[in-house]
């Protein structure tokens, strides 16, 4: 199992699940098929398809029989239906979990659940709840001397305090969980790291920076052929064109990530989009078209309940009433 995720780690998700689905042929105890189970649903999960994560995820779930089972499974459940917009419902999932591994004792398990925890928040538009969330995993993390799971927890609290406007502290956050991933060769992680780096550079206004880093991101996750984060690289790049004035390159980007989120079926990407589509109306100064794009964004954020990208909305709806025609930057 050890070598099974260091290829996970690597990236290399295709060999990693041919050789679980290999091992999983082989074994009868049903503990061993849980983890490898569950192994694949964390590789599918990986790969931007939470759909398969699931399938992979119900069988392992069949066969549990204690909490200590139980407590992961519902973790990555969690995680699956993160991805799928279902935020109330992975709250409450991963709650549970982490009442579980409490009670179980098991601190790692607590950390990942408060890790998991704060990335919901993030991804559903509540920071402050995430942040508060990502601090008890990282206080968990360090005491344990886990620095996987530490550099994971630091990429989360990165992207909350950039969310939160402190863009200095995001990328120090960023720039320690690079250099634990880089000692591990873990290319989702290293991906994920520049990613997050080119958006906390972008904010502090070192836009050449920022975008050496955004290409390197997007470069690792078309390697490991993750095209779902691709496509949040390609948003962070398209963002900063825009802020350099540069709107034909940003609509170039445009259009290749409007395949990939309607491909997943991404609504939040989606509404991302949306929120560069308004910027590149107001710099064609097209009224009507922004004013559409506003309204199709308003139905996703009342939708999904988003509360922090409500605010952009509503700063792009002022600027549209004043005729004020300069890009709304989202972080």
């Amino acid at each position: 199992m050890e070598q099974l995720e260091k290829a996970v780690n690597r990236g290399d998700y295709a060999k990693a699940k041919k050789r679980a689905l290999a091992l999983l042929s082989g074994i009868n105890r049903p503990c061993e098929k849980i983890e490898i189970l569950l192994l694949i649903s964390n590789i599918e999960r990986r790969r931007g398809l939470p759909e398969k994560a699931l399938f992979y995820l119900s069988r392992a779930e069949e066969l549990a029989i204690d909490e200590m089972e139980t407590a992961p499974l519902l973790a990555e459940r969690a995680l699956a239906l993160r991805m799928l917009g279902r935020y109330g419902e992975s709250l409450s999932l991963i709650r549970k979990a982490r009442a579980l591994f409490v009670r179980l004792g098991d601190a790692s398990g607590t950390g990942y659940a408060c890790w998991i925890e704060g990335g919901i928040c993030r991804y559903w538009g509540r920071p402050r709840r995430g942040y508060g969330a990502f601090l008890k995993a990282k206080h968990i993390f360090t005491k344990l001397k886990d620095k996987t799971s530490l550099s994971y927890t630091l990429c989360g609290l990165g992207g909350t305090l950039r969310m939160l406007g402190k863009y200095s502290a995001s990328l120090r956050c960023y720039s320690k969980a690079h250099r634990i991933f880089a000692k591990r060769k873990d290319l989702f992680g290293l991906a994920y790291s520049f990613c997050g780096m080119g958006s906390a550079l972008r904010m502090t206004g070192r836009l050449e920076d920022a975008h050496s880093n955004y290409l390197k991101a997007a470069g690792l996750y078309r390697k490991i052929g993750d095209k779902w984060n691709l496509a949040y690289s390609l948003w962070g790049l398209a963002m900063l064109f825009q802020m350099r004035g540069e709107n034909g390159k940003a609509e170039e980007l445009i259009e290749k990530m409007d395949r990939i989120f309607r491909k997943f079926d991404d609504e939040r990407g989606v509404l991302y989009l949306l929120l560069l589509k308004i910027n590149s109306a107001f710099s064609r100064g097209r009224r009507r078209g922004a004013s559409g794009y506003i309204a199709k964004a308003g139905k996703i954020i009342l939708k999904y309940g988003f509360l922090e990208e409500k605010k952009y909305l509503s700063a792009a709806k002022k600027r549209l009433k004043e005729k004020k025609w300069e890009p709304v930057i989202f972080p």
